[in-house]
C-alpha cells in the first residue's frame, strides 16, 4: 500500500526535475481511490488481486490519514469490523479498539476535546442490544436486522426447554420459566401480563384457567376495559388483547403452554404454541425507538439538494412513519395503546444557519405521525462556540 503509506508519510508523491506534483491526499480515503492510485503506480493493472494486499483492499471500509499514521476500518464479514494503525515510517502495523480509530477520525475536525468536554458537553448513546442482559447477541449473517424475531425465538426455545423438563409439581421448571417471563414484561414502568397477585409459578396455571372460564360466554368484542376488572382480580394485567375474544385466545395458548391439570409429567410444550403467544405478547423491542441520522440538513422541507442532503432525509421520514403504524397496530392489538403508545426520534443535527429550512429548531413534530419527533443536538467546538454546520 505504497501509495497510502506516502500520503500517510505527507510526501507528495511527485518527481524532481519540474515533474508536476500529486495534489495534498484526502483526510478519509475510499476503498476505491486507494484502488485507483495503486493502479496508477502498476501501470494501470487495475490494482492488486490475489495477494494479500488485494484481500485487505476487499475488507476496507475507509481509510483514515493522520501522519504518520494510516488507521484502517476493515469489514471482515457481515456484522464483523476490525481496525489497523500503519506507521508510514516504520511500517509497523498495530491492532486499534473502536474507540482508538473513531478518536484518530475525530482528531481531523480539529484539537481533542479535554476531559471536561468530554464529560459535559458530548451526547453519548447506548447502543447496546436492547435486551436483556445474559442473552446472545445476533451473529450470523441472516439474523442480522432480524433482532425481535432472533431474540423472540431464542425465548421460545429457553421456554419450551423449560416446559419440557417439567415434573408432575404445579411449580415446575415449565411453570417457573414461563412466570419470570411474563412477570418482566413492562412498557414504560407500567407492569404488564401479571400482577403481584401471581406472586409464585405455582399460582400461574390455576390462574389461566379460571381467567380463561371467565371469559367464556363474554362477547367477542367487549372491550378490555368492560373484562379488565374480573382479569385484575385473577392477576391479570393489560397486554393479552384488546378485546375479550383476542384475551381468551391468548390465555388459550398459555393454557396450552402450561399443560392442563395433573399432566405436568407428560405434557409435552409444543413449539408454534409457544411461537403463536410470543408474537402476541408486548415482547422483546419495547415501543422506544431512535434513529441517527446527523449528516446533512434533515427536515422536512426545503432541504432537498442542500450539502450532504438527498434521499436519506426521505427514506428515514418514510421509515419512522411505517415504525409508527407498525408500532402502534401491534399496541392496539395488545389492548396497551393507551398505556404505552409508540415513542419514535430522529436524532440530528441542530443547524443555527438554517437556510430557509427548519434545521434550528430543536424539537419538531414528524408530519404524518403521531408520535414521533426531530430532535436536534447543537454541535459545539473546543471553545464552546455554536457550529453553524
Amino acid at each position: 500500500m505504497a501509495g497510502a503509506a506516502a500520503a500517510a508519510d505527507g510526501g507528495g508523491g511527485g518527481k524532481e526535475g519540474g515533474a508536476p506534483q500529486h495534489p495534498p491526499p484526502a483526510p478519509i480515503l475510499l476503498p476505491h481511490i486507494i484502488r485507483d492510485a495503486l493502479s496508477e503506480e502498476e501501470g494501470g493493472a487495475g490494482g492488486p488481486a490475489g495477494d494479500g494486499l488485494g484481500e485487505l483492499l476487499s475488507m476496507l471500509t475507509e481509510a483514515v490519514v493522520r501522519p504518520p499514521t494510516l488507521a484502517l476500518a476493515l469489514r471482515p464479514g457481515v456484522g464483523l469490523s476490525a481496525f489497523l494503525a500503519l506507521d508510514a515510517a516504520s511500517l509497523r502495523v498495530t491492532t486499534l479498539t473502536v474507540s482508538d480509530y473513531l478518536a484518530i477520525k475525530e482528531s481531523l475536525a480539529g484539537a481533542p476535546l479535554s476531559l471536561t468536554e468530554q464529560v459535559l458537553g458530548c451526547v453519548e448513546l447506548d447502543l447496546e442490544p436492547f435486551w436483556p442482559a445474559g442473552l446472545p447477541s445476533c451473529g450470523a449473517p441472516g439474523q442480522i436486522g432480524r433482532g425481535v424475531s432472533f431474540i423472540n425465538r431464542h425465548l421460545c426455545g429457553r421456554l419450551l426447554t423449560g416446559c419440557q423438563e417439567g415434573g408432575g409439581a404445579a411449580a415446575s421448571k415449565g411453570a417457573a420459566a414461563v412466570h419470570a417471563f411474563l412477570s418482566g414484561l413492562e412498557r414504560g414502568g407500567i407492569q404488564l401480563a401479571l400482577l403481584p397477585a401471581i406472586a409464585t409459578p405455582a399460582a400461574l396455571p390455576p390462574a389461566v384457567r379460571e381467567a380463561v372460564a371467565a371469559l367464556d360466554g363474554v362477547p367477542a368484542g367487549a372491550p378490555w376495559a368492560e373484562i379488565a376488572p374480573r382479569l385484575a382480580a385473577l392477576g391479570f394485567a393489560p397486554g393479552w388483547g384488546a378485546t375479550a375474544g383476542r384475551a381468551r385466545e391468548t390465555l388459550g395458548l398459555l393454557a396450552r403452554v402450561l399443560g392442563p391439570p395433573g399432566d405436568g409429567a407428560s405434557h409435552q410444550a409444543q413449539p408454534r404454541d409457544l411461537e403463536a403467544l410470543m408474537a402476541r405478547l408486548p415482547t422483546a423491542g419495547g415501543n422506544s425507538i431512535v434513529m441517527v441520522s446527523p449528516h446533512g440538513f434533515f427536515a422536512q422541507a426545503n432541504a432537498l439538494g442542500k450539502p450532504d442532503t438527498g434521499g436519506q432525509v426521505v427514506y428515514v421520514l418514510d421509515a419512522v412513519r411505517a415504525l409508527e403504524k407498525e408500532l402502534a397496530g401491534r399496541a392496539a392489538e395488545a389492548g396497551i395503546s393507551e398505556l404505552a403508545p409508540p415513542r419514535l426520534v430522529i436524532l440530528t443535527r441542530l443547524i443555527p444557519d438554517a437556510e430557509g429550512t427548519t434545521c434550528n429548531i430543536h424539537r419538531e413534530p414528524v408530519e404524518g405521525a403521531n408520535h414521533a419527533m426531530i430532535l436536534r443536538v447543537p454541535f459545539r467546538d473546543g471553545g464552546g462556540i455554536l457550529r453553524g454546520g
